[in-house]
């Protein structure tokens, strides 16, 4: 089904659902013409074509289009750089192109809003991150991979200090456009009944918007290997070149650590899974480590289990693989952690917060 189609689909929503009017105007205020790529959001952060035009030297041109659901568009031109401008089509929209070879919009409320947002609270992020990173390969360079690791650390508290401001926009009662966008965003790092909650509050405005369905969409993926399923076996080969079959491993209880030697999360949640893995023998749990990495074999994992002294199974796959283990058991984020008992059914499944839990079921007789 085309994008168009999939959009207009949802026309029945409620009004906070759709654009209240469809004029989209773009003007180039140059001396010369310019060649424009209109793309549309149709899935989250999944940009995809929308039109293409070409605008004459201090030309206009209009599009117009009836109850769109709102979304993030972008404008794409070439002149001596590109240029690039996202931003919300909601009521009457303007996009100027000037001779500074950027682009302005005008008319819309929400792309000010998005864009302060970007300003206020993304941008001086992503500058604490790339200091980070900087210090942190200095570091590593030079051999001083504890202080390399302080950066790393920095770079998670930083993370974790804009989800909270995050999730406190997300749980006012607002509920806008943007607030619904981050809460897309969002809503796989919560607590079941926590993502239960918020979704149902935002179900009123936008449960029939192409995010949402998606959102309900990946959590019926989700449940299809959840709580009391029993997952289908698999058979592979650790990093070690050794098979790893898991319906012959006899143990009370199989942990599947879904990771990755590039997730802050993960690596912080270690300590947790070494702990595990010296409380219990073998007969009681075995833990195996599924590591999804930018290239296999990969050289950061090895470095990584060998600095940290990790003892248990590891097998390997592309992060962004087709046939892996992760899109089988249809792993949405990392970390993400499988308690299996002996029939290989999942006890529990969750991020490392479900840690805690696990011990406490390995613990009783």
């Amino acid at each position: 089904m085309k994008l168009w189609s999939l959009l207009v689909g949802t026309l029945g929503a409620v009004s906070s659902l759709t654009a209240v009017a469809q004029n989209l105007t773009i003007q180039n205020t140059t001396e010369k013409p310019i060649t424009v790529q209109v793309e549309v959001m149709g899935g989250y952060k999944s940009m995809q074509p929308f039109d293409s035009l070409t605008i004459a030297a201090k030309g206009t041109v209009t599009l117009n289009r009836k109850k769109l659901p709102l979304t993030f568009y972008r404008v794409i031109t070439k002149k001596t750089e590109e240029a690039v401008r996202d931003f919300i089509w909601e009521r009457d929209v303007a996009v100027v192109f000037d001779e500074s070879s950027k682009f302005t919009v005008k008319g819309s409320t929400l792309t000010t809003e998005w864009d302060d947002f970007n300003k206020n609270m993304v941008l001086p992020l992503r500058n604490k991150l790339v200091a980070n990173t900087i210090e942190n390969q200095k570091l590593l360079a030079v051999g001083d991979t504890l202080g390399a690791e302080k950066y790393m650390l920095k770079s998670n508290q930083a993370i974790g200090e804009l989800n909270k401001q995050l999730d406190s926009i997300i749980f006012t009662p607002r509920r806008n456009f943007i607030d619904f966008y981050l809460l897309a965003g969002r809503w796989r790092a919560w607590s079941k009944s926590v993502c239960n909650e918020q979704l149902q509050a935002y179900a009123g405005a936008w449960g029939n918007h192409p995010f949402h369905e998606a959102i309900m969409d990946e959590i019926k993926k989700i449940e299809s290997v959840g709580e009391g399923v029993r997952i289908r076996p698999f058979k592979t080969t650790s990093i070690e070149d050794k098979e790893v079959n898991l319906s012959e491993i006899k143990s009370d209880y199989i942990l599947l650590d879904f990771w990755g030697s590039w997730c802050g999360p993960c690596i912080k949640a270690i300590p947790e899974l070494q702990n595990l893995y010296t409380t219990f023998d073998a007969s009681r749990l075995q833990i195996i480590g599924i590591a999804g990495e930018n290239e296999v074999p990969s050289a950061p994992l090895r470095a990584l289990l060998k600095k940290k002294d990790i003892g248990w199974t590891q097998i390997e796959e592309l992060r962004l693989g087709d046939k892996t283990l992760a899109k089988q058991l249809n792993i949405t984020f990392y970390p993400t952690y499988f308690l299996l008992d002996k029939n290989l059914k999942i006890i529990k499944r969750g991020d490392s917060r479900i840690l805690k839990e696990v011990e406490e079921i390995l613990r009783k007789k």
